[in-house]
């Protein structure tokens, strides 16, 4: 049995990945695409079975690089509750906690946006050009993933009298939407690589979740 012919696909990407960026899903050309590659429309439809599954396979890259920053953050949570029984001493939990909001927010960040800025293009199309798709929602469902760990914490802090302020599970909600804008917002508005990590302490300052605890 021959393998599928996969010789055409990075030239239908590349096309697609162009006709996104400029016009985003809904108003972008099936055949346009197909012309710019140089391909039919049926090797398009033989490949991805539509636009939106082509669509789909533009922005897997970026899709998979917010799955690792997920599952980053899930593990930490997963560390952290695993060695909470070991840290009855305030002050031990307190260090543990700011240690873990500072590996999230400092060292994991900086490492994040330098993977993200290796598919940039895939995930500009995936934060502004996704309307009519599944990933529409995209930002808003990877914020509310995202903050099942951190609220977890907050919570554990809260109960252990470590916040200075408490915070209803809404107010939280919104707050970590606050936080989580300005860092989609530096792709969305084209900051190189340096630029966003250079930006990254500033918005830690900014919003920095170490200001609600307290020893």
């Amino acid at each position: 049995m021959s393998s599928r012919d996969t010789s055409l696909d990075l030239k239908i990407i590349q096309s697609a990945k162009k006709e996104f960026l400029e016009k985003g899903f809904i108003f972008s050309s099936l055949r346009k695409i197909c012309r710019n590659a140089g391909v039919t429309t049926g090797a398009v439809y033989k490949r991805y079975d539509g636009k939106e599954v082509l669509f789909a396979n533009v922005v897997k890259p970026a899709l998979n690089i917010f799955e690792s920053i997920l599952n980053g953050t899930l593990e930490l949570n997963k560390e952290r509750t695993e060695t909470n029984a070991s840290h009855k001493n305030r002050i031990d939990y307190f260090d543990k906690a700011k240690n873990w909001i500072e590996e999230i927010y400092f060292e994991r960040a900086r490492q994040w946006i330098k993977e993200i800025y290796k598919e940039q293009d895939a995930v500009k199309i995936l934060l502004t050009k996704a309307d009519g798709t599944a990933y529409s929602n995209f930002v808003h469902d990877f914020i509310e993933q995202s903050m099942k760990g951190v609220y977890l914490l907050m919570t554990d802090l809260e109960n252990r009298g470590l916040c200075k302020i408490k915070l209803s599970k809404n107010e939280f909600h919104v707050l970590f939407i606050t936080h989580w804008t300005p860092f989609f917002e530096m792709f969305i508005n084209d900051f190189t690589v340096d630029e966003a990590i250079a930006f990254l302490p500033k918005i830690t300052d900014f919003l920095g979740w170490d200001k609600f605890i307290e020893y």
